[in-house]
């Protein structure tokens, strides 16, 4: 009798661990951020060759804001080099980039590469306005499968960020939300 009760007590502990959601495992926090572009450092090499715009080593600086419970592990300054090739008579282009996050609070941050590729879209065509050097000119559509995955350093040594960002504003905005893993220890 004592043991059929206690493999029915074991048995009804299990399932209430199975049945109750869990919002990360040991180890991972969740985290989401908003980017503000601050300041283009150096427009990179820009040139058009068979309806293709092509830009290497767009130089940006962004300020990271932290939304939510674990907003000092994203918060700070991100500094991104990113190259792209944009195709100006189907709308579709290749982001592909690398990036360092200072963090407000921590000495340390996450270093790593982001990219994305936009399949053709009809609104990211260039018009007969279309200058490279005019940001106002750019046909921006919106895009939200871009990734970004970071390795810590400093303080957070041993972290792993990955993130899923979205802009529709040709990255002048963006927002974040990802997980944060740390080794076990």
């Amino acid at each position: 009798m004592k043991r059929s009760l206690f493999v029915l007590v074991a048995v009804t502990l299990l399932a209430g661990m199975f049945a109750v959601p869990s919002t990360a495992r040991t180890g991972e926090i969740e985290a989401a951020a908003n980017g503000f572009l601050v300041e283009v450092i150096d427009p990179g090499e820009s040139w058009i060759g068979g309806g293709v715009w092509h830009v290497r080593g767009f130089t940006a600086r962004y300020l990271i804001v932290g939304d939510g419970e674990n907003a000092d592990y994203v918060a700070g300054e991100n500094l991104a080099v990113i190259d792209w090739d944009w195709n100006l008579k189907n709308g579709s282009s290749h982001v592909h980039g690398e990036y360092a996050v200072a963090l407000e609070a921590f000495d340390g941050g996450f270093s790593g590469t982001l990219g994305t590729h936009t399949a053709a879209n009809p609104g990211a065509v260039a018009g007969p306005d279309f200058d490279p050097a005019d940001p106002m000119t750019w046909p921006c559509v919106a895009w939200d499968r871009a990734k970004a995955v970071g390795h810590g350093f400093g303080e957070l040594e041993g972290a792993q960020s990955r993130f899923t960002l979205q802009s529709d504003t040709c990255s002048a905005l963006f927002s974040q939300e990802g997980t944060i893993f740390f080794p076990r220890r």
